[in-house]
């Protein structure tokens, strides 16, 4: 839910880490309740490189896990009215667990020893929403930890930001379990254990850093993590740059908010609940908000915000364009009494028989999911019934922790201000 706020920042060199200075690498991973900033940590994972030690500590959350963070993680919380347990679903083993807060203080115990004699630590994540910085500062500072943790720790830095750089292809998923699965392991190998998060995303920043050495004509020598260290100073945001972050997360969300009565219509199924979230946070990228649309309809009516759409989105989403045009006039149109009708998607051409179209509109498209009804089969003079309800599903779009489709379409438009301006 967070927008790629790394390549918004201003292109000033104070919101990095100094290339010059002894600091030392520490990879880290962390599990939450959800995908917000609100939610609880459930689990602290952390790696040295440089001494070769790890960390890990499971945290009881306050808050219950999201179906996405269980599906996502295999934990579950287990409570019998008055104890709550973690519990792997895995094994079904039952997880020793701390406080956040005692967490947080060992887990600080653990940076200040690693730190040693260096002048600071960067703490390197995969981080595909790219929100585990700006929640780990803000649940130090919720505990009144922040002075001690920025004491050690001086910046942060995304390992799924430089594999977007340097290894995105057409098609190709970035998760780390895709990533080190094709850059770790060689043919012939055992399958790469990932039990470990914080350490394969050290192993795959290095391996990332030798072949762009290679590819250079440099060497292809394994790096140390002193060089891989240096090579990650350009990547990795000091604290005045997480901040920034956080306030364009809190941003974006706010529009998100905001924008939700303008489908409180598209709530009635499944599918138009997956197209709604997707179409609302495309407003949001555009930096458009309930209030500017309600200004610029009091203004210049509807032809006034359909120049906004024009000139805050980009042509390839003219499709998204005359969807929203349709939902702008069922919110702000009581006499609106149309209905909306896309034109069939570039793969949409069925199998032969002329059904493609209507499959991705909104008559079949996404997940349906059908009921079978119970029938009494007689066979042989006995009765037998069927068993439960199944539910089959069409393939659809995956959904998130809140669930929204994830992730959101990443575009390039101009300012809302400069568009209403302009209107």
């Amino acid at each position: 839910m967070t927008t790629d706020t790394r390549k918004m920042l201003p292109a000033d060199t104070r919101f990095f880490v100094p290339v010059d200075g002894n600091f030392k690498l520490v990879t880290y991973d962390i599990m939450t309740t959800g995908s917000s900033l609100s939610d609880d940590l459930c689990s602290i994972t952390a790696y040295s490189p440089v001494e070769d030690i790890s960390f890990s500590q499971h945290i009881m959350p306050y808050n219950n896990l999201s179906l996405g963070a269980c599906r996502r993680y295999s934990l579950r919380i287990i409570s019998n009215g008055r104890y709550r347990v973690l519990k792997d679903v895995r094994n079904n083993r039952v997880l020793d667990t701390k406080s956040d807060y005692m967490a947080l203080v060992d887990f600080i115990s653990y940076l200040r020893c690693m730190k040693g004699d260096s002048e600071g630590l960067i703490l390197l994540a995969h981080d595909s929403r790219k929100f585990f910085s700006s929640l780990l500062l803000d649940v130090v500072s919720r505990f009144q930890l922040r002075e001690e943790f920025c004491e050690l720790v001086v910046g942060f830095a995304n390992s799924y930001a430089i594999a977007e750089e340097k290894c995105a292809k057409p098609g190709r998923s970035l998760s780390l379990r895709t990533l080190a699965t094709s850059l770790l392991t060689k043919e012939g190998d055992d399958p790469l254990d990932l039990s470990d998060r914080a350490k394969t995303a050290y192993l795959l920043v290095a391996k990332i850093f030798q072949m762009e050495n290679a590819e250079s004509g440099t060497g292809d020598e394994t790096l140390t993590p002193e060089q891989v260290s240096q090579k990650l100073r350009p990547y990795s945001l000091d604290m005045d740059g997480v901040e920034l972050e956080t306030d364009e997360i809190r941003n974006f969300r706010k529009r998100e908010e905001s924008l939700l009565p303008l489908f409180s219509k598209m709530r009635s199924n499944r599918n138009d609940r997956q197209r709604s979230f997707i179409l609302l946070r495309l407003l949001a990228h555009s930096n458009i908000d309930y209030g500017i649309l309600t200004e610029i309809h009091d203004k210049g009516g509807m032809e006034a915000i359909h120049e906004v759409l024009r000139c805050t989105m980009d042509k390839e989403h003219a499709r998204e364009i005359d969807e929203l045009k349709h939902v702008f006039a069922l919110h702000f149109d009581p006499e609106y009494k149309g209905q909306f009708k896309p034109d069939p998607l570039p793969n949409s051409a069925g199998n032969g028989n002329g059904n493609g179209q209507k499959q991705q509109q909104g008559q079949g498209g996404g997940r349906r999911f059908f009921r079978r009804r119970n029938s009494n089969k007689k066979t042989s003079g006995s009765s037998v019934t069927s068993g439960r309800n199944n539910s089959e599903s069409q393939p659809g779009s995956p959904i998130s922790d809140d669930g929204a489709t994830t992730p959101p379409v990443a575009i390039s438009v101009p300012s809302a201000t400069t568009a209403i301006a302009a209107v």
